[in-house]
């Protein structure tokens, strides 16, 4: 008896539903605060008024590394840049009519 009311409890939570409260989390809240609000003046609480951007949402700058003719097109012209900072890797711009490559770009860190 006691072994079939286990396997009945166990079927129930086997055939039942997981309803689970899941959150996913943002990194927002997790880099600091760079400003506050005034409010402490005022006897109020203080909350943050802008938070500074994690490293990999800010930007980079780019040098330029590399000019070359495009493969495909030889209208085109493919600037290489090298990311700054440690293993970053590099990124390619094309420029249309032979265009002259600036020597730093800002680009994205990924």
């Amino acid at each position: 008896m006691r072994q079939l009311f286990l396997g009945l409890i166990l079927i129930i939570f086997l055939l039942s539903e997981a309803n689970a409260a899941g959150k996913m989390y943002s990194s927002v809240l997790d880099s600091h605060c760079t400003s506050w609000n005034l409010n402490r003046i005022l006897g109020k609480k203080s909350s943050c008024r802008s938070r500074a951007k994690r490293m990999s949402q800010a930007e980079v700058g780019c040098r330029l590394k590399k000019v070359t003719l495009n493969k495909n097109d030889s209208t085109m012209t493919d600037c290489i840049y090298e990311r700054a900072g440690y293993n970053l890797g590099s990124t390619t711009v094309t420029l249309e009519e032979n265009g002259i490559c600036p020597r730093t770009i800002k680009c994205k860190r990924n």
